[in-house]
């Protein structure tokens, strides 16, 4: 399967309702088998938005 991250425009500029969607599609279409790891790839955005970060971490439990 392809790798697939959070894209780090969406937690810098994006909005908690974007975050949690694309969390909630990525673990749709990947996750439906357990192992799924949701990051925003190599390292967190020093101007991520910390409720983008928030919604990307509660979407995910």
């Amino acid at each position: 399967m392809d790798k697939e991250d959070i894209n780090a425009s969406l937690l810098s500029i994006g909005q908690p309702e974007e975050v949690r969607a694309y969390v909630k599609h990525l673990i749709d279409k990947a996750g439906s088998s357990g192992g799924l790891i949701v990051s925003s790839g190599c390292d967190i955005p020093v101007n991520v938005k910390a409720e983008n970060l928030q919604a990307m971490i509660d979407t995910a439990k």
